[in-house]
């Protein structure tokens, strides 16, 4: 089974990326067309370019060509073909024209870079060949040399060390050895990192939930950061008309009283037992408001927010303030100002395009959800000059809209209300389902992790409005590089090497698709190996993967199947499910779960339409064929399990 994993995700990672050709490049390709003058189309992996040729070749034969020029056309000239007595390429002769030794560990590099049709330049060459002599294990190093070049990486040594570590350790075995560092340490910080690493593993206790909210809240009253302050009037957790002075003050008296003049927050928060601290109100009544709060949260972009209020306020100026009769029809609107029409119809069908309204009914409730599809559906009709709209109707549709409005955190705050929601979920399990339960802990390691870092920071960099980052592992680690924290430099460097190794490989986008490659601890399902999970689907208008188009794959290592990779292609929203293990019990497991799925596509507006079992032997011998370099139906654009 770890042979079928490793070939399935040795195909996923080495996945084709449509790289611009460029003048120096060598690659591997093969001739679909032929036209007169020498002019030919040449398939490369999975794209296909137009290109002049320096001699005449034959038609459905490989070559390996070097790019001449690409200012007019593509030129193309042939440094080898498939015709030689071995019916391979001869990689000593490109390492020659190269100018490279021609080593056995050199032939072996090259060679994998021709088989698996990488576009490379000779700098490049150079470049990989250096770092894998330096290295200690090959065979790793090659692989991800060769991925470098493949994703058109920088070949740069701090790179390597980066995707080298995610490969070889992992986030679980990486998080674990930052624990170990600080089990012992009586450092300030160690409640903090604690804190992070226990939610990051998805692990804790009603104490452990009391003690770290306490630490949280007195480190944002110390640091005058107001972002919890906001997200518990959010909730209805303090009174609206209290201020962020007040909130401080009250807890800076506890301060007072429980420590004098200590402000070591360790101390605190293991003498919180002593005096109650002001929490708003009890443990278990906080963490289901936060939660609750949390669960609200529609997955509508900021823009998408603003485009539905004002939606929102042109409706009620155009049904609510003026007429006694209930029903209104499109002809007693001519007293209205044309412009306000025109910018209600544009704003509702910008929404219709973006299926906001689609996105907001699973947050409504059943009365609000009813009166919004029925507003729906005369509004369409009261657009297109037909029928009439009751006034009633909108009110009703717009005063569940604007309630759901009204509890929306600014992005600014997300992470910390994301940072709340997970300590809710580990402390109080039973508060969550598993599958909410599963998704709040993916969350979190995105955040927490600090694998967001930077693009949280470049957003909040570009508004006008103040923002406080919350705290995550990334910082602490560079903390400690920087000398100021309680972690080994090693370890620090070895988890800064992690995250930014998943992060370089975490996203890859051409103009037609989107491909996505995720990580996560296997503590947040119980497994003591990480999670993998690879997505690629088209690309939607706005930049996004089209979720009625796309196909994800999952490598678990499962407390009772073992080893696991489920796979999901999504198309026209039917979902297909193909379930890859060789356990005795798998069908009865798997027909124990397919109704649960099914219902809960259901209510997602996707519809199973298979679910299907394969042994590993039979996958494993389809994923060598598909990145088979030799195989004349290989495509070069998904891995079909």
């Amino acid at each position: 089974m770890k042979n079928l994993i490793s070939s399935l995700g040795k195909v996923m990672e080495n996945h084709p990326v449509s790289r611009p050709i460029k003048p120096g490049q060598v690659f591997t390709g093969r001739i679909t067309e032929l036209f007169p003058q020498n002019r030919a189309i040449v398939k490369i992996g999975g794209q296909s370019i137009h290109a002049q040729l320096d001699v005449p070749l034959t038609k459905g034969r490989p070559y390996l060509f070097r790019v001449m020029s690409t200012s007019e056309q593509v030129k193309l000239k042939v440094i080898d073909s498939y015709s030689n007595k071995k019916g391979a390429l001869n990689p000593e002769l490109l390492l020659k024209n190269l100018g490279v030794k021609g080593s056995i560990e050199n032939v072996v590099f090259v060679r994998s870079l021709i088989d698996d049709h990488i576009p490379f330049t000779a700098t490049e060459i150079r470049q990989a060949l250096s770092i894998l002599h330096r290295s200690k294990d090959i065979t790793r190093a090659r692989e991800v040399l060769l991925q470098m070049i493949q994703k058109a990486l920088p070949i740069k040594q701090s790179i390597f060390d980066a995707l080298i570590v995610r490969k070889t350790v992992g986030v679980t075995k990486a998080m674990d050895q930052v624990y170990r560092d600080i089990e012992n340490s009586k450092a300030p910080e160690k409640p903090s990192i604690s804190s992070i690493l226990t939610m990051l593993k998805g692990v804790s206790d009603f104490n452990t939930f009391k003690m770290s909210a306490v630490d949280k809240i007195i480190s944002e009253v110390a640091n005058q950061n107001p972002s919890s302050f906001h997200l518990f009037k959010k909730a209805g957790l303090i009174h609206q008309s209290e201020t962020f002075s007040q909130f401080q003050q009250t807890w800076k008296q506890w301060i007072n009283l429980i420590s004098g003049d200590k402000t070591d927050i360790q101390y605190l928060t293991s003498n919180a037992s002593v005096e109650t601290p002001p929490l708003p109100t009890s443990v278990e009544q906080m963490a289901k408001q936060l939660y609750q709060l949390f669960e609200k949260q529609v997955p509508l972009s900021q823009k998408e927010q603003r485009t539905l209020q004002q939606w929102q306020v042109q409706l009620e100026r155009l049904f609510l303030q003026k007429g006694s009769n209930d029903l209104v029809a499109t002809g007693e609107m001519d007293s209205i100002p044309e412009t306000l029409k025109k910018r209600m119809i544009a704003n509702h069908q910008s929404l219709l395009q973006k299926q906001s309204f689609h996105k907001l009914l699973p947050y409504l409730s059943e009365p609000g959800k009813a009166a919004v599809k029925e507003l729906m559906h005369v509004l369409n009709d009261w657009v297109d000059g037909k029928g009439a709209i009751s006034r009633a109707s909108v009110q009703t549709a717009l005063t569940s809209i604007v309630k759901l409005l009204e509890v929306q955190v600014p992005k600014s705050s997300q992470p910390a209300l994301i940072d709340w929601a997970g300590r809710v979920s580990a402390a109080f399990p039973s508060n969550t389902a598993s599958k909410e339960e599963f998704l709040i802990k993916l969350k979190v390691f995105l955040h927490l992790s600090g694998l967001q870092d930077e693009v949280i920071m470049k957003e909040n960099a570009a508004s006008k409005h103040s923002f406080y980052k919350e705290q995550s592992l990334k910082t602490l680690l560079i903390q400690s590089l920087d000398g100021i924290g309680t972690i080994r430099q090693e370890t620090a460097r070895q988890g800064l090497n992690l995250l930014n190794g998943l992060q370089m490989t975490a996203h890859q986008e051409t103009n037609q698709s989107i491909q996505l490659s995720l990580q996560f601890p296997g503590n947040i399902i119980g497994s003591k190996r990480d999670i993998h999970l690879d997505m690629e689907g088209r690309k939607t208008k706005n930049d996004e993967i089209d979720p009625d188009f796309c196909h994800i794959i999952f490598y678990l290592e499962l407390e009772h199947l073992r080893e696991t990779v489920i796979t999901l292609n999504i198309a026209n929203r039917r979902v297909s499910v193909t379930v890859i293990n060789d356990h005795s019990n798998i069908q009865e497991v798997t027909n124990r779960h397919e109704m649960p799925l099914k219902l809960g596509l259901a209510k997602l507006g996707y519809e199973l339409s298979a679910v299907q079992i394969k042994r590993p032997l039979e996958q494993d011998k389809k994923a060598h064929e598909e990145s088979s370099p030799i195989n004349v139906k290989d495509q070069g654009v998904d891995v079909q399990i």
